[in-house]
């Protein structure tokens, strides 16, 4: 993937999709695909390139969808990854999302960190409050990479707030997680405010007037519900 990240560091975003096609395509189904398609799954969001990643989706379902020897677990990542991404760019669509939600296969993901964690954010605990503590307990659980833990912070404070009125969560240790506006967008389909803040462990910039790099860059993001 550092193809990837070295186009999008040059600027270069459409050379970028293009090595994730092709790096998709010499992929076969299964843990590599899936790890390359939630790892562009907020990279296309922040990029403004949603039609990218819902033709990423598409070209992997039809792949399971035609594959005579694809498990039913291949089939709920795919059912499962659809349904993240009308979640965060369709996210009022909420007919759309409920028939998405019904077609996964939510048993054979247990091990799958991301996808339950949305699925406790989308389900919420008012809709079906155990299935949605097992789906959050297993994200905890299954927290071992940095957007996993973003991901499991910003649904436990959905869910604290929504009893308590506000939350604060916090996620340690850990390192770069992607595009801060995306974990501060996940409260508004809660009608929540959404911060995000996050503190670097390197120094990277000076201090206005200085030369010496004695600052980390400490990235802040806020989304707030309004009228459409």
């Amino acid at each position: 993937m550092d193809c990837i990240d070295n186009s999008l560091r040059s600027g270069e975003p459409k050379a970028a999709w293009k090595k994730a096609q092709d790096l998709l395509a010499t992929k076969s189904i299964g843990p590599q695909s899936e790890d390359l398609l939630l790892y562009l799954l907020p990279l296309t969001l922040h990029y403004g390139c949603p039609e990218t990643m819902l033709g990423f989706i598409d070209y992997y379902s039809k792949l399971v969808d035609s594959n005579l020897q694809t498990t039913k677990k291949d089939h709920a990542f795919s059912n499962g990854l659809q349904l993240v991404f009308t979640a965060l760019t369709d996210g009022h669509n909420q007919k759309k999302i409920n028939l998405q939600t019904n077609a996964v296969g939510w048993s054979h993901l247990v091990n799958n960190s991301i996808l339950q964690t949305f699925r406790f954010s989308i389900e919420s605990l008012r809709e079906n409050p155990k299935e949605a503590r097992k789906a959050i307990t297993c994200a905890i659980r299954a927290a071992n990479s940095c957007y996993e833990k973003a991901f499991i912070a910003a649904a436990i404070s959905i869910q604290k707030a929504k009893k308590s009125g506000v939350a604060w969560v916090g996620a340690h240790p850990s390192n770069h997680a992607g595009p801060a506006n995306l974990y501060a967008k996940l409260p508004l389909g809660h009608d929540m405010i959404g911060l995000y803040v996050a503190v670097g462990n390197a120094n990277h910039l000076p201090p206005w007037g200085g030369t010496a790099m004695l600052l980390s860059t400490n990235p802040i993001a806020g989304a707030v519900p309004a009228l459409e």
